[in-house]
Protein backbone atom coordinates (compact mmCIF):
# COMPACT_ATOMS: atom_id res chain seq x y z
CA UNK A 1 0.00 0.00 0.00
CA UNK A 2 1.56 3.03 -1.31
CA UNK A 3 2.34 6.48 1.29
CA UNK A 4 1.65 9.62 0.44
CA UNK A 5 5.06 12.36 0.45
CA UNK A 6 4.06 15.81 2.60
CA UNK A 7 4.14 17.61 -0.59
CA UNK A 8 1.33 14.71 -2.10
CA UNK A 9 4.15 12.99 -4.22
CA UNK A 10 3.67 8.93 -3.72
CA UNK A 11 6.60 7.11 -2.37
CA UNK A 12 6.77 3.52 -2.89
CA UNK A 13 6.78 1.21 0.18
CA UNK A 14 9.68 -0.47 -1.25
CA UNK A 15 11.60 2.88 -0.29
CA UNK A 16 13.42 3.20 2.91
CA UNK A 17 11.82 5.78 4.80
CA UNK A 18 13.40 9.33 4.71
CA UNK A 19 16.22 8.28 2.00
CA UNK A 20 16.76 9.50 -1.24
CA UNK A 21 18.70 7.77 -4.07
CA UNK A 22 21.42 9.57 -5.64
CA UNK A 23 20.33 9.65 -8.80
CA UNK A 24 16.77 10.93 -7.90
CA UNK A 25 18.35 14.12 -5.76
CA UNK A 26 20.88 14.93 -8.83
CA UNK A 27 17.73 14.73 -11.50
CA UNK A 28 15.77 17.11 -9.05
CA UNK A 29 18.32 19.25 -8.54
CA UNK A 30 18.95 19.84 -12.61
CA UNK A 31 15.08 19.65 -13.17
CA UNK A 32 15.12 22.76 -10.73
CA UNK A 33 17.71 25.01 -12.31
CA UNK A 34 16.28 24.00 -15.65
CA UNK A 35 12.31 25.13 -14.08
CA UNK A 36 14.57 28.07 -12.44
CA UNK A 37 15.60 29.76 -15.48
CA UNK A 38 12.76 28.69 -17.47
CA UNK A 39 10.64 30.41 -14.89
CA UNK A 40 13.17 33.75 -14.71
CA UNK A 41 12.50 34.81 -18.16
CA UNK A 42 8.67 34.07 -17.99
CA UNK A 43 7.07 34.86 -14.89
CA UNK A 44 6.03 37.85 -15.70
CA UNK A 45 4.39 36.80 -18.85
CA UNK A 46 2.09 34.28 -16.82
CA UNK A 47 1.41 36.89 -14.85
CA UNK A 48 -0.28 39.03 -17.25
CA UNK A 49 -1.82 36.60 -19.20
CA UNK A 50 -3.45 34.19 -16.35
CA UNK A 51 -5.83 36.10 -16.11
CA UNK A 52 -6.98 36.28 -19.66
CA UNK A 53 -6.42 32.99 -20.08
CA UNK A 54 -8.12 31.28 -18.41
CA UNK A 55 -11.23 33.53 -18.06
CA UNK A 56 -11.31 32.87 -22.81
CA UNK A 57 -10.41 28.98 -22.10
CA UNK A 58 -13.56 29.08 -19.51
CA UNK A 59 -15.33 30.22 -22.40
CA UNK A 60 -14.06 28.34 -25.05
CA UNK A 61 -15.07 25.30 -23.16
CA UNK A 62 -18.17 26.55 -22.52
CA UNK A 63 -19.10 27.53 -25.86
CA UNK A 64 -17.55 24.44 -27.28
CA UNK A 65 -19.92 22.42 -24.74
CA UNK A 66 -23.02 24.63 -25.53
CA UNK A 67 -21.99 23.87 -29.25
CA UNK A 68 -21.78 19.81 -28.79
CA UNK A 69 -25.21 19.71 -27.06
CA UNK A 70 -26.85 21.96 -29.40
CA UNK A 71 -25.37 19.55 -32.11
CA UNK A 72 -26.27 16.57 -30.58
CA UNK A 73 -29.82 18.28 -30.34
CA UNK A 74 -30.10 18.66 -34.01
CA UNK A 75 -28.66 15.33 -34.95
CA UNK A 76 -31.35 13.41 -33.09
CA UNK A 77 -34.42 15.62 -33.91
CA UNK A 78 -33.18 14.58 -37.72
CA UNK A 79 -32.71 10.96 -36.79
CA UNK A 80 -36.27 10.90 -35.57
CA UNK A 81 -37.63 12.92 -38.74
CA UNK A 82 -36.11 9.92 -40.35
CA UNK A 83 -37.59 7.88 -38.19
CA UNK A 84 -40.87 9.29 -38.52
CA UNK A 85 -40.92 9.26 -42.48
CA UNK A 86 -39.50 5.26 -42.26
CA UNK A 87 -42.47 4.35 -40.07
CA UNK A 88 -45.04 6.05 -42.74
CA UNK A 89 -43.78 4.13 -45.32
CA UNK A 90 -44.76 0.07 -45.96
CA UNK A 91 -42.90 -2.52 -44.42
CA UNK A 92 -41.08 -3.66 -47.21
CA UNK A 93 -39.81 -0.10 -48.02
CA UNK A 94 -38.43 0.93 -44.72
CA UNK A 95 -37.34 -2.52 -43.79
CA UNK A 96 -34.00 -2.20 -45.94
CA UNK A 97 -33.57 1.54 -44.86
CA UNK A 98 -34.17 0.65 -41.83
CA UNK A 99 -31.56 -2.72 -42.12
CA UNK A 100 -28.79 -0.60 -43.73
CA UNK A 101 -28.60 2.11 -40.80
CA UNK A 102 -29.54 0.24 -37.17
CA UNK A 103 -29.01 -3.33 -38.37
CA UNK A 104 -31.88 -5.67 -37.60
CA UNK A 105 -32.45 -6.70 -33.82
CA UNK A 106 -31.71 -10.04 -33.56
CA UNK A 107 -32.61 -12.26 -30.19
CA UNK A 108 -30.09 -15.06 -28.99
CA UNK A 109 -32.47 -17.50 -30.06
CA UNK A 110 -32.90 -16.10 -33.93
CA UNK A 111 -36.10 -14.24 -33.86
CA UNK A 112 -36.28 -10.72 -35.52
CA UNK A 113 -37.90 -7.37 -33.88
CA UNK A 114 -40.61 -6.89 -36.02
CA UNK A 115 -39.95 -4.16 -38.14
CA UNK A 116 -42.04 -1.15 -37.24
CA UNK A 117 -41.96 -2.16 -33.58
CA UNK A 118 -37.76 -1.62 -33.92
CA UNK A 119 -38.86 1.85 -35.52
CA UNK A 120 -41.08 2.64 -32.79
CA UNK A 121 -38.46 1.43 -30.21
CA UNK A 122 -35.61 3.67 -31.68
CA UNK A 123 -37.82 6.88 -31.78
CA UNK A 124 -38.68 6.07 -28.02
CA UNK A 125 -35.26 5.71 -27.34
CA UNK A 126 -34.43 9.38 -28.96
CA UNK A 127 -36.60 10.88 -27.51
CA UNK A 128 -36.14 9.75 -24.07
CA UNK A 129 -32.42 11.39 -24.57
CA UNK A 130 -33.92 14.50 -25.88
CA UNK A 131 -35.66 15.37 -22.79
CA UNK A 132 -33.09 13.71 -20.78
CA UNK A 133 -36.04 11.52 -19.37
CA UNK A 134 -36.09 8.52 -17.45
CA UNK A 135 -39.55 7.30 -16.13
CA UNK A 136 -38.45 5.41 -13.22
CA UNK A 137 -35.94 8.74 -11.71
CA UNK A 138 -39.12 10.29 -11.99
CA UNK A 139 -41.13 7.85 -10.38
CA UNK A 140 -38.42 7.95 -7.31
CA UNK A 141 -38.81 11.67 -6.91
CA UNK A 142 -42.24 12.20 -7.40
CA UNK A 143 -44.65 9.27 -7.89
CA UNK A 144 -47.87 11.92 -8.48
CA UNK A 145 -46.30 13.13 -11.50
CA UNK A 146 -44.62 9.87 -12.51
CA UNK A 147 -48.40 8.45 -12.72
CA UNK A 148 -50.22 11.29 -14.68
CA UNK A 149 -46.89 10.98 -17.18
CA UNK A 150 -47.79 7.15 -17.67
CA UNK A 151 -51.41 8.39 -18.12
CA UNK A 152 -50.98 10.85 -20.51
CA UNK A 153 -49.02 8.43 -22.32
CA UNK A 154 -50.84 5.03 -22.23
CA UNK A 155 -54.46 6.87 -22.34
CA UNK A 156 -56.70 6.55 -25.74
CA UNK A 157 -60.21 7.31 -26.87
CA UNK A 158 -62.80 4.45 -26.51
CA UNK A 159 -64.22 2.61 -28.69
CA UNK A 160 -67.82 4.56 -30.13
CA UNK A 161 -69.24 1.65 -30.03
CA UNK A 162 -69.19 0.54 -26.47
CA UNK A 163 -70.85 1.95 -23.67
CA UNK A 164 -69.18 2.62 -20.27
CA UNK A 165 -70.36 2.77 -16.55
CA UNK A 166 -68.44 3.83 -13.67
CA UNK A 167 -69.36 1.23 -10.77
CA UNK A 168 -67.97 0.95 -6.54
CA UNK A 169 -68.84 -1.94 -4.98
CA UNK A 170 -67.58 -2.76 -0.90
CA UNK A 171 -65.03 -4.47 -0.59
CA UNK A 172 -64.59 -7.59 1.87
CA UNK A 173 -62.38 -6.41 4.83
CA UNK A 174 -58.94 -7.99 4.64
CA UNK A 175 -55.13 -8.15 5.62
CA UNK A 176 -54.26 -4.99 4.20
CA UNK A 177 -57.60 -2.97 5.03
CA UNK A 178 -59.40 -4.17 7.69
CA UNK A 179 -62.08 -1.52 8.03
CA UNK A 180 -64.73 -0.86 5.25
CA UNK A 181 -63.93 0.47 1.96
CA UNK A 182 -65.19 1.04 -1.43
CA UNK A 183 -63.56 -0.46 -4.89
CA UNK A 184 -63.91 1.42 -7.80
CA UNK A 185 -64.63 -0.39 -11.36
CA UNK A 186 -65.05 0.66 -15.00
CA UNK A 187 -68.20 -1.53 -17.13
CA UNK A 188 -68.17 -1.95 -20.74
CA UNK A 189 -70.74 -3.35 -22.68
CA UNK A 190 -70.90 -3.60 -26.58
CA UNK A 191 -73.94 -1.18 -27.39
CA UNK A 192 -75.30 -4.31 -29.77
CA UNK A 193 -75.87 -6.43 -27.00
CA UNK A 194 -76.81 -4.41 -24.58
CA UNK A 195 -80.48 -5.01 -24.89
CA UNK A 196 -79.84 -8.53 -26.34
CA UNK A 197 -82.15 -9.80 -23.53
CA UNK A 198 -79.84 -12.91 -23.38
CA UNK A 199 -76.66 -13.51 -20.29
CA UNK A 200 -73.74 -12.16 -21.91
CA UNK A 201 -70.24 -13.36 -20.97
CA UNK A 202 -68.09 -11.27 -18.97
CA UNK A 203 -63.88 -10.79 -18.45
CA UNK A 204 -62.61 -8.87 -15.47
CA UNK A 205 -59.69 -7.47 -15.96
CA UNK A 206 -56.90 -5.78 -13.80
CA UNK A 207 -54.48 -3.26 -15.49
CA UNK A 208 -50.94 -3.41 -15.95
CA UNK A 209 -48.08 -0.92 -14.57
CA UNK A 210 -46.00 -2.48 -12.17
CA UNK A 211 -48.98 -2.57 -9.22
CA UNK A 212 -47.49 1.12 -8.69
CA UNK A 213 -48.91 3.11 -11.73
CA UNK A 214 -51.60 2.61 -14.26
CA UNK A 215 -55.28 3.15 -13.85
CA UNK A 216 -58.77 2.46 -15.52
CA UNK A 217 -58.23 5.35 -17.99
CA UNK A 218 -54.93 4.27 -19.15
CA UNK A 219 -56.37 0.65 -20.43
CA UNK A 220 -60.21 2.34 -21.26
CA UNK A 221 -59.28 2.27 -25.59
CA UNK A 222 -57.59 -1.07 -24.82
CA UNK A 223 -60.05 -2.68 -23.20
CA UNK A 224 -63.10 -1.16 -25.18
CA UNK A 225 -62.09 -2.51 -28.40
CA UNK A 226 -61.12 -6.02 -26.82
CA UNK A 227 -65.16 -5.48 -25.70
CA UNK A 228 -65.95 -4.96 -28.80
CA UNK A 229 -63.94 -7.39 -30.87
CA UNK A 230 -64.66 -10.48 -28.37
CA UNK A 231 -68.03 -9.39 -27.94
CA UNK A 232 -68.19 -9.38 -23.62
CA UNK A 233 -68.57 -7.26 -21.39
CA UNK A 234 -65.37 -6.12 -19.67
CA UNK A 235 -65.29 -4.62 -15.86
CA UNK A 236 -61.78 -2.81 -15.49
CA UNK A 237 -60.73 -2.81 -11.26
CA UNK A 238 -59.18 -0.01 -10.08
CA UNK A 239 -57.13 -1.86 -7.57
CA UNK A 240 -54.99 -0.78 -5.12
CA UNK A 241 -51.62 0.67 -6.49
CA UNK A 242 -48.15 0.35 -3.80
CA UNK A 243 -46.27 1.64 -2.36
CA UNK A 244 -49.43 3.03 -0.36
CA UNK A 245 -51.07 -0.54 -0.63
CA UNK A 246 -48.64 -3.09 -0.90
CA UNK A 247 -48.68 -6.71 -1.48
CA UNK A 248 -51.62 -8.58 -0.52
CA UNK A 249 -53.84 -5.59 -1.42
CA UNK A 250 -54.09 -6.11 -4.75
CA UNK A 251 -54.81 -9.65 -4.93
CA UNK A 252 -57.27 -8.95 -1.98
CA UNK A 253 -58.92 -6.31 -4.39
CA UNK A 254 -58.84 -8.76 -6.83
CA UNK A 255 -60.72 -11.23 -5.01
CA UNK A 256 -63.20 -8.60 -3.61
CA UNK A 257 -63.99 -7.86 -7.17
CA UNK A 258 -64.35 -11.34 -8.82
CA UNK A 259 -67.07 -11.98 -5.86
CA UNK A 260 -68.96 -8.51 -6.74
CA UNK A 261 -69.22 -9.72 -10.10
CA UNK A 262 -70.23 -13.05 -9.83
CA UNK A 263 -73.02 -11.83 -6.95
CA UNK A 264 -73.89 -9.33 -9.49
CA UNK A 265 -74.50 -11.78 -12.48
CA UNK A 266 -78.68 -12.23 -12.16
CA UNK A 267 -78.84 -8.48 -11.69
CA UNK A 268 -77.50 -7.40 -14.44
CA UNK A 269 -77.55 -10.42 -17.11
CA UNK A 270 -74.08 -11.74 -16.49
CA UNK A 271 -73.55 -15.48 -17.40
CA UNK A 272 -72.32 -16.67 -14.23
CA UNK A 273 -70.64 -19.27 -16.13
CA UNK A 274 -68.83 -17.51 -18.89
CA UNK A 275 -66.68 -14.85 -16.37
CA UNK A 276 -63.15 -15.04 -17.58
CA UNK A 277 -60.38 -13.33 -15.42
CA UNK A 278 -57.40 -11.69 -17.02
CA UNK A 279 -54.56 -8.44 -16.68
CA UNK A 280 -51.57 -7.23 -18.12
CA UNK A 281 -47.62 -7.48 -16.81
CA UNK A 282 -48.58 -6.60 -13.04
CA UNK A 283 -52.51 -7.46 -13.72
CA UNK A 284 -51.31 -10.67 -15.52
CA UNK A 285 -49.87 -11.45 -12.28
CA UNK A 286 -53.33 -10.81 -10.11
CA UNK A 287 -55.02 -12.70 -12.79
CA UNK A 288 -52.74 -15.95 -11.91
CA UNK A 289 -52.69 -15.94 -8.21
CA UNK A 290 -56.62 -14.97 -8.00
CA UNK A 291 -57.49 -18.39 -9.95
CA UNK A 292 -55.11 -20.40 -7.56
CA UNK A 293 -56.47 -18.38 -4.51
CA UNK A 294 -60.16 -19.12 -5.63
CA UNK A 295 -59.50 -22.81 -6.43
CA UNK A 296 -57.64 -23.65 -3.64
CA UNK A 297 -61.08 -22.27 -1.33
CA UNK A 298 -63.41 -24.24 -3.42
CA UNK A 299 -65.46 -20.61 -4.60
CA UNK A 300 -68.59 -21.84 -6.09
CA UNK A 301 -68.12 -19.86 -8.97
CA UNK A 302 -64.85 -20.42 -10.74
CA UNK A 303 -62.97 -18.35 -13.82
CA UNK A 304 -63.72 -20.09 -17.31
CA UNK A 305 -60.45 -18.31 -18.47
CA UNK A 306 -57.34 -16.71 -17.70
CA UNK A 307 -55.83 -14.30 -19.85
CA UNK A 308 -52.81 -13.65 -19.32
CA UNK A 309 -50.99 -10.52 -21.38
CA UNK A 310 -47.03 -11.15 -20.83
CA UNK A 311 -47.66 -11.45 -17.03
CA UNK A 312 -45.15 -10.93 -14.22
CA UNK A 313 -45.45 -14.48 -11.98
CA UNK A 314 -41.79 -14.55 -10.49
CA UNK A 315 -40.79 -12.02 -7.77
CA UNK A 316 -38.59 -14.55 -5.98
CA UNK A 317 -34.80 -14.68 -6.04
CA UNK A 318 -33.48 -14.23 -9.22
CA UNK A 319 -33.41 -18.05 -11.38
CA UNK A 320 -30.77 -18.77 -13.65
CA UNK A 321 -32.95 -20.74 -16.52
CA UNK A 322 -34.64 -16.88 -17.36
CA UNK A 323 -32.17 -15.62 -19.63
CA UNK A 324 -34.97 -12.81 -20.93
CA UNK A 325 -34.26 -10.63 -18.01
CA UNK A 326 -30.21 -10.40 -19.31
CA UNK A 327 -31.02 -10.30 -22.25
CA UNK A 328 -33.81 -7.65 -22.78
CA UNK A 329 -33.03 -5.47 -19.19
CA UNK A 330 -29.35 -4.23 -19.80
CA UNK A 331 -31.31 -1.17 -20.74
CA UNK A 332 -34.64 0.42 -21.96
CA UNK A 333 -34.78 0.32 -25.35
CA UNK A 334 -37.28 -2.37 -24.49
CA UNK A 335 -39.36 -0.43 -22.13
CA UNK A 336 -39.07 -2.36 -18.99
CA UNK A 337 -35.34 -2.69 -17.83
CA UNK A 338 -34.41 -4.63 -14.80
CA UNK A 339 -34.09 -0.85 -13.44
CA UNK A 340 -37.82 -0.63 -13.63
CA UNK A 341 -38.47 -4.61 -12.45
CA UNK A 342 -36.45 -3.83 -9.20
CA UNK A 343 -37.79 -0.44 -8.64
CA UNK A 344 -41.88 -1.58 -9.22
CA UNK A 345 -40.69 -4.75 -6.57
CA UNK A 346 -39.05 -2.39 -3.97
CA UNK A 347 -42.91 -0.60 -3.69
CA UNK A 348 -45.37 -3.87 -4.20
CA UNK A 349 -43.09 -6.21 -2.35
CA UNK A 350 -40.55 -4.37 0.08
CA UNK A 351 -37.48 -5.37 0.57
CA UNK A 352 -37.38 -7.66 3.86
CA UNK A 353 -39.52 -10.18 1.60
CA UNK A 354 -38.04 -13.19 -0.46
CA UNK A 355 -41.12 -12.99 -3.28
CA UNK A 356 -41.35 -16.46 -2.64
CA UNK A 357 -44.97 -16.04 -1.40
CA UNK A 358 -47.10 -17.65 -4.41
CA UNK A 359 -49.49 -15.01 -4.25
CA UNK A 360 -46.62 -12.82 -5.56
CA UNK A 361 -45.16 -15.35 -7.45
CA UNK A 362 -47.66 -18.23 -8.94
CA UNK A 363 -45.18 -20.05 -11.20
CA UNK A 364 -43.79 -21.28 -8.26
CA UNK A 365 -47.04 -23.05 -6.69
CA UNK A 366 -46.90 -26.89 -5.76
CA UNK A 367 -48.87 -28.75 -8.65
CA UNK A 368 -51.52 -29.57 -6.44
CA UNK A 369 -52.49 -25.93 -6.30
CA UNK A 370 -51.97 -26.31 -9.95
CA UNK A 371 -54.80 -29.23 -11.16
CA UNK A 372 -58.21 -28.03 -11.84
CA UNK A 373 -57.20 -24.67 -12.87
CA UNK A 374 -59.52 -22.84 -16.01
CA UNK A 375 -57.58 -22.60 -19.28
CA UNK A 376 -55.29 -20.15 -20.14
CA UNK A 377 -54.00 -17.56 -22.80
CA UNK A 378 -50.69 -16.85 -22.74
CA UNK A 379 -50.06 -13.11 -24.51
CA UNK A 380 -46.46 -13.24 -24.61
CA UNK A 381 -43.57 -10.56 -26.15
CA UNK A 382 -40.57 -12.14 -27.21
CA UNK A 383 -38.68 -9.43 -26.70
CA UNK A 384 -39.32 -9.03 -23.01
CA UNK A 385 -37.84 -9.54 -19.67
CA UNK A 386 -40.70 -11.66 -18.20
CA UNK A 387 -40.69 -14.15 -21.58
CA UNK A 388 -38.89 -17.06 -19.90
CA UNK A 389 -40.94 -16.68 -16.63
CA UNK A 390 -44.05 -16.56 -18.88
CA UNK A 391 -43.10 -19.81 -20.93
CA UNK A 392 -42.20 -21.55 -17.31
CA UNK A 393 -45.31 -21.09 -16.07
CA UNK A 394 -47.47 -22.17 -19.31
CA UNK A 395 -44.93 -25.02 -19.61
CA UNK A 396 -46.13 -25.56 -15.47
CA UNK A 397 -49.99 -25.38 -16.05
CA UNK A 398 -49.85 -27.83 -19.12
CA UNK A 399 -47.58 -30.93 -17.53
CA UNK A 400 -50.58 -30.50 -14.74
CA UNK A 401 -53.42 -30.87 -17.06
CA UNK A 402 -54.20 -27.32 -18.10
CA UNK A 403 -55.16 -26.61 -21.25
CA UNK A 404 -52.83 -23.25 -22.31
CA UNK A 405 -52.48 -21.49 -25.59
CA UNK A 406 -49.65 -19.24 -26.03
CA UNK A 407 -48.97 -16.76 -28.71
CA UNK A 408 -45.32 -15.28 -28.78
CA UNK A 409 -45.24 -11.75 -30.03
CA UNK A 410 -42.10 -10.28 -32.18
CA UNK A 411 -42.24 -7.47 -29.99
CA UNK A 412 -41.27 -5.64 -26.99
CA UNK A 413 -43.12 -5.61 -23.31
CA UNK A 414 -46.72 -3.84 -23.52
CA UNK A 415 -47.20 -4.10 -27.33
CA UNK A 416 -50.83 -4.49 -27.36
CA UNK A 417 -51.48 -0.62 -25.89
CA UNK A 418 -49.76 0.23 -29.30
CA UNK A 419 -53.08 -1.05 -31.17
CA UNK A 420 -53.92 2.36 -32.52
CA UNK A 421 -50.81 3.22 -34.15
CA UNK A 422 -49.04 -0.01 -35.26
CA UNK A 423 -50.69 -2.65 -37.86
CA UNK A 424 -48.67 -5.20 -36.08
CA UNK A 425 -49.80 -4.20 -32.36
CA UNK A 426 -53.67 -4.01 -33.77
CA UNK A 427 -53.20 -7.88 -34.81
CA UNK A 428 -51.71 -8.81 -31.94
CA UNK A 429 -54.84 -7.36 -29.60
CA UNK A 430 -57.32 -8.98 -32.26
CA UNK A 431 -55.23 -12.01 -31.82
CA UNK A 432 -56.41 -12.33 -28.28
CA UNK A 433 -60.11 -10.72 -28.89
CA UNK A 434 -60.33 -13.73 -31.01
CA UNK A 435 -59.40 -16.58 -28.45
CA UNK A 436 -61.39 -14.82 -25.99
CA UNK A 437 -64.61 -15.26 -28.36
CA UNK A 438 -63.90 -18.93 -28.84
CA UNK A 439 -63.47 -19.75 -25.52
CA UNK A 440 -66.67 -17.12 -24.10
CA UNK A 441 -68.88 -18.37 -27.21
CA UNK A 442 -67.96 -22.20 -28.39
CA UNK A 443 -71.07 -22.90 -29.69
CA UNK A 444 -71.31 -20.21 -31.37
CA UNK A 445 -68.18 -20.87 -33.78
Amino acid sequence: MAANRVDGSPSSSLEPAGAESTSTSSTERSDKALLSSRGQQNQHHQRRHQGSSSSSDDASSSSSSCFGRAFQSLSRRCEMTALAFLFGLPTGASEPILNCFYGKRTSEEGVELETKTQIVLQLGRLLSKEKNFNLVDLMRKDLARGRKWFERLLRRPKHRDVRSEDVSFPAAPGVAAPNQRWIGARIYTPKELADAGVPLPVLVYYHGGGWVIGNLNTVEGFLTHLCHWAKCVVVSVDYRLAPENPHPAATEDALSSFRWVAESCAARGWDPARIAVGGDSAGGSISAALCQRLLAEKAPVQPCLQVLLFPSVHLGPRNPAYKSIEEFGRDDFYTLPFKAMLYFRECYVGQSADGTDVGLSPVLAPDASLKGLPPAYFGLCHFDVLRDEGRDYARRLRENGVSVCVEEWRAHHGVTYLYGRMAYARECLKGVATHLRSQLYPSKL
